[in-house]
């Protein structure tokens, strides 16, 4: 399978993007994640599915390219540092400007302070995702 996420348009997967992926049920949808079957990301009440634990969990009789594509996502967010303003942050984890807010306040997202304006370093944010995926 091709690495989904490295594009331009890497997002979190939410329950119900999960649903039209795999075509299935809400219930069973949550299923997976509830059981730990599929790993997800949760802030708080919030679950996301990041497309490298989609990929692994469709991968799962391959676990050599599980890890060969978890290599190249951390290369892709470590190795050349970006920096994602409030919105793309908000796009790319499907959340809202207040949850945002939130999590940057209470220092579970680390943001720098450029030009009055604050960014989100791509080391920073693969370093959030990992450490709320279980």
């Amino acid at each position: 399978m091709k690495y989904l996420y490295l594009n331009d348009n890497f997002k979190l997967y939410t329950v119900e993007d999960l649903q039209k992926i795999l075509k299935i049920s809400r219930s069973f949808a949550y299923k997976l994640v509830n059981s730990g079957e599929l790993k997800c990301v949760r802030m708080h009440k919030l679950i996301r599915i990041s497309p490298w634990a989609l990929e692994e969990y469709i991968n799962s009789f391959s676990p050599e390219e599980s890890h060969a594509q978890m290599d190249a996502v951390k290369a892709y967010f470590c190795d050349s540092i970006q920096y994602y303003t409030i919105q793309e942050l908000q796009t790319i984890l499907q959340i809202g400007d207040c949850f945002t807010r939130q999590l940057l306040n209470n220092g579970e997202l680390k943001g720098k302070r450029i030009c009055r304006e604050t960014r989100i370093a791509s080391d920073s944010l693969f370093q959030f995702i990992i450490s709320h995926e279980n």
